[in-house]
């Protein structure tokens, strides 16, 4: 890519097949040892985000395998699942089989929303936005507020960060290589979109342009994937987590009526 901060062409709709979802997308492991039954630290971090209450209605937008669907379920919300690929729809059913815990799945395009105006309480996006360019992006949101009640919740996660590309990686791999533990592969734009389908790497600036004209103030920031874990929570206390984390968050909701 030319220009490694400008987003790249997205990936085909068949790149997202069952292998994909069971290989490569983040909460593999968890899944494939669990069922779904037990969520990855990213996805565990996003249920505590969005905090489903019983009898809201709540969309996973970018569904995927919907582990995140059915642990909303169990907590007793009303739960859409919204995904474009079949296979992604598919193994969500199974999920849905598996653990007994129904819930709608729709095949729909992030950009286009087969919603009703202000019929949801809440909207969980991980892991959907890096991959989609800047315009997609944009339309992206501007759906998740119409479909929003007013104070409605938006919490979005996205992967790896332009910092963690740039500066956060070579940090992490060389603490590997001083611990003598093996070394993680060397991430770049290109592998990302290749690897990932990852057409659009963002940091707080983007994320927060992206949301900022539908979501007065959204609160964006940074984390590491397990705070918990030796070293983490320090570095996080001193705003190392903006070059060396992994994750970057949102936190938005939907403006009042008249506000």
């Amino acid at each position: 890519m030319p220009d490694d901060t400008k987003p790249g062409a997205p990936a085909p709709p068949e790149f997202y097949s069952r292998t994909y979802f069971e290989t490569r997308c983040g909460g593999c492991a968890e899944y494939h040892a669990s069922g779904g039954r037990e969520l990855d630290p990213i996805r565990a971090f996003a249920l505590d985000l969005v905090a489903p209450r019983r009898g809201e209605w709540v969309l996973d937008l970018g569904s995927g395998r919907a582990e995140l669907c059915a642990a909303m379920t169990q907590a007793g919300a009303r739960v859409v699942g919204v995904d474009f690929s079949r296979d992604a729809l598919a193994m969500a059913r199974e999920t849905a089989q598996r653990l007994g815990t129904p819930y709608a799945l729709v095949c729909a395009r992030a950009e286009a929303l087969p919603l009703r105006d202000a019929s949801l309480d809440a909207t969980l996006a991980t892991d959907i936005v890096e991959h989609l360019p800047d315009a997609d992006l944009r339309a992206a949101v501007r759906e998740v507020c119409r479909s929003l009640k007013p104070g409605g919740r938006f919490v979005v996660h996205t992967a790896p960060t332009r910092a963690f590309l740039t500066i956060g990686q070579h940090v992490k791999r060389l603490l590997q290589w001083l611990a003598r533990e093996t070394v993680a592969p060397l991430l770049t734009y290109e592998s990302e979109l290749v690897e990932a389908g990852h057409s659009n790497i963002h940091s707080r600036a983007s994320l927060n342009a992206a949301l900022m004209d539908d979501f007065p103030s959204p609160k964006v920031f940074y984390a590491f994937s397990d705070p918990r874990r030796p070293g983490r929570r320090f570095a996080a206390m001193v705003g190392l987590a903006a070059l060396l984390g992994f994750n970057l968050w949102a936190l938005a909701r939907r403006p009042e009526e008249g506000s």
